[in-house]
């Protein structure tokens, strides 16, 4: 999990999907932080605001170690 080996992240550059889905590093950079800031801090990631316009379009967000 990358909460837990943010390293590992780079692997998902060898899916065969990574150039549709991450087409420029600013899609992608984001996720990263959230990684790192959640192995550092031994967080969970939670995944909020996953809506999506139009069938695909979507802001999904992720926080690091939020308590309801």
């Amino acid at each position: 999990a990358i909460s837990t080996d943010p390293e590992s992240i780079v692997a998902l550059e060898s899916h065969p999907d990574w150039p549709a889905a991450v087409p420029t590093p600013e899609h992608f950079l984001p996720l990263a932080y959230v990684a790192g800031i959640a192995a550092e801090r031994n967080a969970v990631i939670t995944r909020f605001n996953y809506s999506r316009t139009l069938g695909s379009l979507s802001m999904t967000s992720y926080v690091a170690g939020a308590t309801r």
